[in-house]
């Protein structure tokens, strides 16, 4: 039902008498009003998206009921749909003739943005795991439940008004391949634990209000500088922008400074760690220079 200009609330009843669905794409309509925690029931659930209405309110702590996106079970060939869901749903709506014994089955497909632009799913949809909250007006924070999701390829909660940290345990979900939390309101350093995420191939952190040193890791500095642009006080590769401490290394490394660094320079300990490792590697180079 994605792209059409369908209003109102998002349907409570889905996840009361569509227990079974294993795709929900709701995206790209007019709907408004808060996600219903009813929809927290569609244990099934492989793809969610929800995105591009006008949704509000808070990202519900139930998700991590969608055990599906938990645990690593993939669907066969063909997704099976009983035809007293399509009776149901699809009656006095002006159609005449009969509907087909072959619409009982229907391919196994799925259009999913993916890592910025459409893509049809069709081969592998079995073993897809999505959901897409974009581009509403969200608010509040985003719930560690959403980590309890450890089968999760794809996690897009872009272009909306969350705010607080990135959760500290994001790293646990080690088959994501795609995260866009771009174009929020979030807050706090970057998790190291998104070091851990060695799936991970499309990464967008960018305009938040994250700050500190991006975490070393091969991964994130793999990424383009766009990834974490917009974040005044970020800094650190891939980004040009010079980190305190850098600055700091420099100084006290050219001067050959003697003796411990004084507390009252740095701005918390994690700069005082990083400054003093970096001056006594440069000390033991000199030594081993001489």
């Amino acid at each position: 039902l994605g792209e059409n200009r369908l209003p109102g609330n998002v349907p409570w009843w889905i996840g009361e008498d569509l227990i079974s669905l294993i795709i929900l794409r709701l995206g790209s309509n007019n709907f408004y009003g808060s996600i219903p925690s009813t929809l927290c029931h569609l244990s099934s659930i492989q793809i969610l998206d929800l995105s591009r209405n006008n949704i509000s309110g808070t990202i519900p702590l139930c998700l991590e009921n969608l055990t599906a996106m938990a645990q690593n079970k993939s669907l066969g060939d063909e997704i099976s749909i009983e035809y007293t869901n399509i009776y149901n749903y699809w009656y006095d709506n002006g159609y005449i003739g009969a509907l087909s014994t072959d619409s009982a089955n229907y391919a196994d497909h799925a259009q999913v943005m993916w890592k910025g632009s459409e893509y049809i799913f069709s081969k592998n949809i079995g073993l897809l795991r999505a959901i897409d909250l974009s581009g509403n007006t969200l608010v509040g924070g985003i719930p560690t439940e959403v980590t309890y999701l450890l089968e999760l390829i794809k996690l897009n909660l872009s272009i909306n008004n969350l705010t607080g940290p990135i959760p500290s345990n994001m790293g646990l979900l080690e088959h994501l391949e795609s995260l866009d939390l771009s174009k929020n309101q979030l807050s706090g350093e970057i998790p190291r634990s998104l070091a851990d995420l060695s799936s991970i191939s499309s990464l967008d952190l960018s305009n938040n209000n994250l700050s500190g040193r991006i975490p070393s890791s091969t991964q994130l500095q793999s990424f383009d500088a766009s990834a974490n642009i917009g974040n005044p006080e970020l800094c650190g590769l891939p980004l040009t922008t010079k980190f305190y401490g850098d600055e700091t290394v420099q100084t006290l490394v050219s001067t050959a400074v003697h003796g411990d660094v004084p507390d009252f320079i740095f701005l918390n300990m994690g700069d005082k760690l990083y400054v003093t490792t970096a001056i006594n590697v440069a000390r033991l180079q000199r030594r081993f220079q001489k």
